[in-house]
């Protein structure tokens, strides 16, 4: 058996070291072991647009604001997908996602920052059921099934055990997530087209918020890119919204909001805005549907 080949006892096993050793060193080698030991076949995304949001007290003045965290953060700051000093672009598809993933409270501001994608780049899936990737990529559970027997049982506890990680909705779990980004974000994609495919490719694991949305038809996606793919304009912001939270029901992941400003265009690295009348809700609320049914970003 090949070295990505690994039975499911041998992955049972690695999983039970990184979690109970206190060696980083010892951890890091667990983390290679799982990743080497799981594909992590990439497929390119179409979609065109990506979103973030961060809680601000005034509108940002400065792009960098809601582009990736600067180094005097990132510094003391350990991720999801971030080891401590070490930065990446944290996005999601969606708008309403992304400001549930910052769990605003009722009269908080949240700056939701919209960025075209402008280079078509590779997703890496982790954590995701193979039904969940044949919705995303038909290809990819396709070229699990051509691997061997052993294979599909091993890929599929490997990613269950990621998701618990990766979904986890405190920080305890931040030490052996952003482990797997890290040599996730190393390892090179198994099919590189271009010399810039490295940079050219996100982590795709599943939003914090996948069990709380209602009548989802499964997880909704984030994104973690490099800090050089954003650098290189993979993405670049176009847009960004202040948004009020007007209301919070927690129980039915509810956020009401409105939008009280929005950018009219970026100079210099500066955010230029215009106030919006009050009660303009040009993005919406969460109302309980179908996740088409609330307002898109105009």
């Amino acid at each position: 058996m090949s070295k990505k080949e690994m039975k499911k006892t041998e992955a049972r096993s690695w999983i039970n070291k990184i979690q109970q050793s206190q060696s980083e060193e010892y951890r890091q080698l667990c983390a290679k072991k799982l990743v080497s030991a799981t594909s992590h076949l990439a497929f390119r995304y179409t979609q065109n647009t990506a979103f973030r949001a961060c809680i601000v007290d005034t509108p940002p003045l400065e792009v960098s604001r809601v582009s990736y965290p600067p180094t005097d953060i990132v510094q003391t700051s350990l991720g999801r997908c971030n080891r401590a000093g070490s930065a990446v672009f944290y996005c999601t598809p969606q708008p309403y996602v992304a400001i549930l993933e910052v769990r605003p409270q009722k009269g908080d501001l949240v700056a939701v920052s919209q960025w075209d994608i402008k280079i078509p780049f590779a997703a890496k899936p982790i954590g995701y059921s193979n039904e969940e990737l044949m919705i995303r990529d038909r290809g990819i559970p396709e070229r699990i099934a051509r691997r061997q027997a052993a294979y599909t049982p091993t890929f599929s506890y490997i990613n269950n055990q990621f998701r618990k990680w990766f979904t986890c909705t405190s920080d305890e779990k931040y030490h052996l997530s952003s482990l797997i980004s890290e040599e996730m974000m190393r390892e090179n994609l198994s099919t590189p087209r271009t010399p810039d495919d490295h940079d050219r490719f996100a982590i795709m694991y599943p939003s914090i918020c996948f069990d709380k949305i209602p009548n989802s038809i499964g997880p909704q996606d984030n994104f973690a890119f490099s800090t050089k793919a954003v650098d290189d304009g993979v993405l670049e912001l176009s847009r960004v919204y202040m948004v009020h939270i007007t209301n919070v029901i927690e129980q039915f992941s509810i956020i009401e909001y409105e939008t009280v400003a929005r950018s009219i265009g970026m100079q210099n690295g500066k955010i230029i805005w215009m106030q919006i009348k009050q009660g303009d809700k040009t993005l919406g609320y969460w109302n309980g549907g179908n996740l088409n049914s609330y307002s898109k970003l105009k």
